[in-house]
């Protein structure tokens, strides 16, 4: 593709240099410029791409995309522009073709609930016939094909490239999980969204985003930006009545023409509203209210926020037009989702449950499901990463300290982080709540540092009728530890504790 062709949509200030130069492909690391590359440089939270210029030079690069004008370069085409990430996606999806005005696109945004939503998506895809892709935080999938994923949502480039391979895979739906990075990023510019979901805001990533509010205004662009914009002539909003957030993203797209809305909730005053919940052995009997009628269905996942979850997916699906009976079919043929109150029975009587839960939002609804569900005693174990937002240690020490029976604090990624330091933050909230260590009466807090003997301490501390609730990392595989990434799956460590453990979701 031509340099020009390449632009064309690019608000671009300046091209020095010619600009009819073959682009074989894009690139936004030096390291992966090949001959006949375009390489985007990227202002980084870690690494300034511009620094990488020359070296990108020295690879082949026919282009250089900068948000300056480089004098230096002989042969190489620069074009200058305001905002290199919003430059990178915008020639990303002109290189592939624009994939996504191909295919029906769902964005899922909040919070929580993201991943746990594009499951139940998927599954009632699957029920249509449809062929969908996923990308999210557990992995991007399609067809046969696995990927892991670096991110939530990947960056722009790699993201148009995934969806072009998707599309010539004949796949005929993608349901994404957004990300306030990737919306304040641009990653997402140049995605013709069908629909988008937003699920709810509470404290995360505040550390990133200028407070609460500024995470949620990088939340809302999927709405004020990214779906009005998109060309496609159906376009469904769906928003959660009852959070504050939730409110103001559903009043600014009704101001949008073309735009279908959508609420969903716990009562009638949503237009999607859950009627009637049960806790049922293994699982959960629902009655969900709606435009399109009423669905009753019985689902493997647990808790009630995954009611409001079944509710938030009918009300994207129905938005679309699908069934009720194959939104049902989906609910029910859906077993579980990794690492999201992913349970682990034991022969002795007591359960132990894995969440990828991180938010003090996200530890109170699991941890007051599971406080529902237990005949015994609630023992969580649980940390917060490293280099992230501190604010909310403390906060999610206090809530599991007024639902646990015993709460055990240890590491979960410390990253570069002294992991004394962040356990120290959480005990503040913990020490707050009033909660003393653990003392003869079996209620108390201790710390174990390392989290594969805070596992097997919290093992050892279950009886017959009691729940362990092992948070924070869920579906992952790996630890991080100053800068190495080490194997680590709570899964893995409970199942090797009890190796007679049977799997009960």
């Amino acid at each position: 593709m031509k340099v020009k062709d390449l632009i064309k949509k690019l608000e671009h200030e300046e091209v020095i240099g010619f600009s009819d130069v073959d682009i074989k492909d894009i690139a936004y690391n030096s390291a992966r410029v090949k001959k006949g590359s375009c390489f985007v440089a990227i202002r980084g939270t870690r690494a300034d791409g511009h620094q990488f210029i020359n070296e990108a030079c020295r690879a082949g690069a026919a282009a250089i995309v900068s948000d300056h004008p480089i004098r230096s370069l002989e042969g190489t085409c620069n074009i200058v522009v305001s905002d290199t990430s919003l430059a990178l996606a915008r020639i990303s999806s002109e290189f592939f073709g624009n994939p996504s005005a191909m295919m029906r696109i769902m964005g899922i945004t909040g919070t929580n609930g993201k991943t746990t939503i594009t499951y139940i998506i998927e599954s009632v895809l699957k029920c249509l016939k449809r062929d969908p892709g996923v990308i999210g935080t557990v992995n991007c999938r399609y067809k046969d094909v696995q990927l892991e994923s670096q991110n939530t949502t990947p960056m722009s480039y790699d993201l148009h490239k995934l969806l072009s391979k998707m599309q010539k895979a004949a796949v005929k739906d993608v349901v994404m999980e957004v990300s306030s990075h990737a919306l304040e990023q641009r990653r997402v510019e140049g995605i013709e969204f069908d629909a988008a979901l937003f699920t709810n805001l509470s404290h995360d990533h505040l550390d990133y985003h200028d407070g609460l509010e500024g995470y949620f205004k990088a939340k809302s662009l999927l709405f004020s930006e990214f779906l009005p914009a998109s060309s496609k002539k159906q376009k469904v909003a769906v928003a959660n009545a009852f959070d504050p957030y939730g409110q103001k993203i559903l009043a600014a797209a009704k101001r949008h023409k073309g735009i279908d809305t959508f609420s969903f909730g716990a009562n009638s005053k949503a237009d999607v509203f859950v009627e009637e919940f049960k806790a049922l052995k293994g699982g959960s009997s629902l009655k969900i209210k709606s435009p399109w009628g009423t669905l009753g269905c019985f689902t493997s996942l647990k808790g009630d926020f995954n009611a409001q979850n079944i509710a938030a997916a009918t009300a994207l699906l129905g938005g679309l037009g699908v069934p009720l009976e194959k939104i049902k079919n989906g609910i029910e043929l859906l077993d579980s989702v990794p690492g999201r109150l992913e349970e682990i029975r034991s022969p002795k009587g007591f359960s132990v449950f894995v969440d990828y839960a991180h938010t003090p939002d996200a530890i109170k609804k699991v941890s007051e499901t599971l406080k529902n569900l237990t005949h015994g005693k609630l023992i969580i174990v649980f940390g917060c990463g490293g280099d992230r937002d501190r604010a909310k240690r403390p906060v999610m020490g206090n809530v599991a300290a007024s639902l646990g029976d015993i709460v055990i604090v240890t590491s979960d990624n410390p990253r570069t982080e002294d992991p004394s330091k962040i356990i120290s933050d959480i005990l503040a909230g913990i020490k707050k709540s009033g909660l003393k260590t653990l003392g003869a009466n079996g209620h108390g807090y201790l710390v174990e540092e390392d989290r594969k003997k805070a596992i097997c301490c919290a093992i050892e501390k279950a009886q017959e009728g009691d729940i362990v609730l092992i948070a924070g990392k869920g579906h992952e595989t790996y630890q991080i530890v100053g800068k190495e990434v080490r194997h680590f799956d709570d899964r893995e460590e409970v199942r090797k504790l009890v190796p007679s453990l049977s799997r009960d979701v």
